[in-house]
């Protein structure tokens, strides 16, 4: 998934991206139905995509455990997408079977990665943050919650990784003809809630060098090491917010 950072071309290209449907896959509505990208992205993107959806797919199948989960995350009670979606977002619907298809998360995947633009740089560490959550608390895993968490932490990924000014209002306008059922309000929300759950740690990721380099890495969470004293950060009160306030959004 590693590639040169500096490859990354200025101006996305318009390259279509295919997406491979086997027969037992369910059928998609043609009609008016969203196109998945709709957006150009950078050249480079297509594969790391459908890497991120891959590695999403898995831990959904495999690591996922019940329970209870923030109600800003849960789609359950608060769905990104009102009726008024455009038609053929049903297929994004994660709520009514235990594991999404895998052609399923890759068009959200995608959908996501091409609206907001994100570098390889960016999905890595979205990617990485939803695994850490999903290892380190299974519950996290479920499928009415993943595609929140993995929409948040893309969000959180485009501040992090070149500590540059991006504007949640920007990421809303981008989405919200989709994602019909957010808010500015409940993206700041959300986006909160995900740092506290973090404990406002990011997980480490290698750095995107040439895959072809003698100093050539995976783009994969590294061992924490100790080489400084550790000092504690004030603990903040972690405070759900209520679904009267959420509506309000």
């Amino acid at each position: 998934m590693a590639s040169p950072a500096h490859s990354e071309p200025n101006v996305p290209t318009a390259t279509p991206v295919l997406v491979y449907r086997d027969a037992r896959s369910e059928p998609m509505p043609t009609d008016d139905a969203i196109a998945v990208p709709d957006v150009a992205m950078h050249a480079n993107m297509p594969f790391p995509c459908l890497g991120a959806a891959y590695a999403m797919h898995v831990l959904l199948e495999h690591i996922a455990a019940p329970g209870h989960v923030p109600e800003v995350f849960d789609e359950h009670r608060f769905p990104l997408c009102r009726p008024n979606a455009p038609v053929g977002i049903g297929s994004f619907v994660w709520t009514d079977v235990p594991v999404p298809r895998l052609h399923t998360v890759h068009d959200f995947v995608l959908l996501v990665v091409s609206r907001l633009q994100l570098t390889l740089k960016e999905l890595v560490l979205a990617y990485a943050i939803v695994e850490k959550l999903a290892k380190d608390q299974p519950v996290y895993a479920q499928a009415h919650c993943m595609r929140p968490i993995f929409l948040t932490a893309c969000v959180i990924a485009t501040k992090a990784v070149d500590d540059r000014p991006y504007f949640i209002g920007s990421c809303h306008r981008n989405l919200s003809d989709v994602f019909t059922s957010t808010s500015v309000p409940l993206l700041k929300v959300m986006e909160r809630q995900l740092l506290v759950i973090l404990d406002f740690r990011l997980p480490k990721v290698a750095s995107v060098v040439p895959s072809d380099g003698p100093d050539a890495q995976n783009c994969a969470p590294t061992p924490r090491r100790h080489t400084r004293a550790h000092i504690p950060r004030p603990r903040i009160p972690v405070t759900t917010p209520c679904a009267s306030s959420l509506r309000r959004c």
